[in-house]
């Protein structure tokens, strides 16, 4: 069945062409009805012969007459069930111009120069400029390959960019798994395994602590927490740096091995012999002895020491020459090689006179 749309051009009146001018007979239920207003919109309508309801334009059209001459007073409603707006053009646009509306219904021709006047384009500035093609530097660069995909790898091509499978990369940069780059490798805390972090909130100087299943950050005070460390008992308590009482010292300066240190206002520095005796304006030879290994045995003479002490220190020895021992006292003892006093055999008993007297005869 072939269904007839009803045409107006306006909505009311009663005069020719409105849409309350066409009479109830000639409409059935259902029909549909256009209504299109010059610079308005139009209006599409569908016939409901029992709506009944109240007239109220747009919304709800009456027909006036049933027939010629003959007022309609029944429920036959045109309701309306959409309006589309008009735009209208203004001027004489050309083919390819840009349409810009110049007031709400209504569009103007705007040609690429006129457009470009009224973006204030600046080529080279606001838009890119027109560019070469290719893989020349400052070109643009265009997909030269019909089966690139999602997650190719791009390479150059003489024309442009083209995708690379995983494989086809692998390929041409002839790399080895476990010998041009490591070997995909069980993630844990177990020997040779590689470690992750196992924890989403690790912060920028956190220390490190194993967990089950990776790393996790610590901070100070929980690391403090987990080894249990008590300030000033466990670990040395914060000090003040300085050369007061009880500060700690620091290096003030660059010393080297074998320097002497001395106090500065920050700290210790190091000092060269020279310096050391610079700063105690020590003269060789007189505030200091000079070094000499003849002073000691040819320069001073033994009697000009003073006593020494009583005991077998510089005593000589069988491997090493030395002092005499302390006298044993009496008159016939002598001494032996080894280093002691013993009395001459076969003198015991005789007097001191007859000893003498003995070795006087004896010649």
């Amino acid at each position: 069945m072939t269904v007839y749309a009803i045409g107006a051009t306006s909505l009311t009146g009663g005069g020719e062409g409105a849409l309350d001018a066409i009479y109830a007979d000639d409409i059935g239920n259902g029909d549909p009805a256009f209504v299109f207003i010059q610079d308005d919109a139009l209006y599409h309508y569908v016939a409901d012969s029992t709506s009944g309801a109240a007239e109220s334009s747009p919304d709800v059209i009456a027909p006036d007459e049933e027939s010629d001459g003959v007022a309609y007073s029944g429920d036959l409603r045109w309701i309306r069930i959409s309006t589309y707006a008009v735009v209208g053009t203004s001027g004489t646009p050309e083919a390819n111009d840009i349409a810009r509306f110049t007031d709400a219904n209504t569009v103007e021709g705007r040609s690429y120069s006129e457009l470009k006047s009224d973006l204030d384009l600046e080529i080279g500035t606001d838009v890119l400029a027109q560019q070469t093609i290719g893989i020349a530097d400052d070109n643009l660069l265009e997909v030269d390959d019909a089966d690139a995909a999602d997650n190719d790898y791009a390479k150059f091509t003489a024309n442009g960019l083209e995708g690379r499978s995983y494989a086809e990369v692998r390929e041409d940069l002839d790399l080895e798994i476990g010998i041009d780059v490591l070997a995909q490798q069980t993630i844990g805390i177990a020997d040779d395994n590689l470690v992750e972090m196992d924890d989403a909130l690790a912060a920028a100087n956190e220390y490190a602590k194993f967990t089950v299943n990776g790393l996790e950050g610590r901070s100070y005070a929980e690391v403090r927490e987990d080894l249990d460390l008590e300030i000033g008992v466990d670990v040395l308590a914060q000090q003040t740096i300085g050369i007061a009482d009880d500060n700690l010292l620091e290096v003030d300066g660059s010393p080297n091995t074998a320097e002497y240190a001395r106090f500065t206002a920050n700290g210790l520095e190091g000092r060269t012999e020279s310096e050391f005796k610079s700063d105690f304006n020590l003269e060789i030879g007189t505030d200091v002895q000079a070094y000499d290994a003849a002073n000691a045995t040819t320069a001073t003479k033994l009697d000009d020491f003073a006593a020494p002490d009583d005991n077998t220190d510089l005593n000589a020895t069988t491997s090493a020459h030395g002092l005499l021992p302390k006298l044993g006292g009496g008159n016939l003892n002598y001494l032996r090689a080894d280093g002691t006093w013993a009395e001459p055999a076969g003198v015991g008993g005789i007097t001191e006179a007859d000893a003498i007297a003995l070795i006087i005869a004896l010649g």
